[in-house]
């Protein structure tokens, strides 16, 4: 099988993660960006990480565009050491597919925080908040006041130590006041309007590995 036949392959620039799993069950996620596509292979320079990939390693590739995530496995069959290490690669199997806007949201807790904006952009007031569920394109929150439908925020979720924070910006789609049995909470619901495509990857394979996991 070839990149030049997939309908999927990553391009140049592109970010993307790669996640190799050891004999032993110890996931390890590499981030970084295509530095060269060929009809048979590409070529990715990764982030600075005290770990490393060897020729022969089996890693899934993901990487996010227009149309979603992107996922399928490579063999790494050339890597060269560095302050950014680059590695060749060849796709093992045809790409999969999950559209952002068809894909499952989850219930999860995160800590998150949002800024409400200004018409130009300009943060005004921020809030300490946790999610209860987030997807491909949006999040829905517990906020400690009502938000304004239509405004723009400037959000941060903690997905934890191996996805790290994302951030960008995000349009309130609802705002309500719901009764609870600890009493009443604002709860917030978010649609991602900035999201650069590092981030997207890293949600996205953040949700396929909480899903594999068990999420809700």
């Amino acid at each position: 099988m070839t990149l030049a036949m997939l309908d999927d392959q990553p391009q140049t620039g592109q970010p993307l993660t790669l996640e190799y799993v050891d004999q032993a069950g110890y996931r390890t996620v590499f981030e970084g960006m295509v530095a060269a596509v060929e009809p048979d292979r590409f070529q990715a320079s990764l982030s600075a990480t005290d770990a490393w990939l060897e020729e022969g390693d089996e890693v899934r590739v993901r990487f996010c565009d227009r149309r979603g995530l992107c996922h399928f496995m490579a063999r790494v069959y050339d890597a060269t050491p560095g302050a950014r290490q680059k590695v060749w690669l060849a796709a093992s199997e045809p790409p999969r597919r999950h559209q952002r806007r068809r894909f499952q949201r989850l219930g999860l807790s995160l800590p998150a925080t949002c800024t409400s904006l200004d018409s130009r952009g300009a943060p005004l007031e921020a809030c300490r908040t946790t999610t209860l569920e987030i997807g491909g394109n949006g999040a829905g929150l517990v906020a400690d006041r009502a938000w304004t439908v239509g405004d723009q925020v400037r959000f941060t979720i903690d997905l934890g130590a191996r996805w790290g924070r994302v951030a960008g910006t995000a349009r309130v789609k609802r705002s309500v006041l719901a009764l609870t049995p600890r009493g009443g909470e604002h709860r917030v619901a978010l649609q991602f309007v900035h999201l650069d495509s590092s981030g997207q990857a890293r949600i996205l394979s953040f949700l396929l590995a909480s899903r594999a996991q068990g999420g809700t």
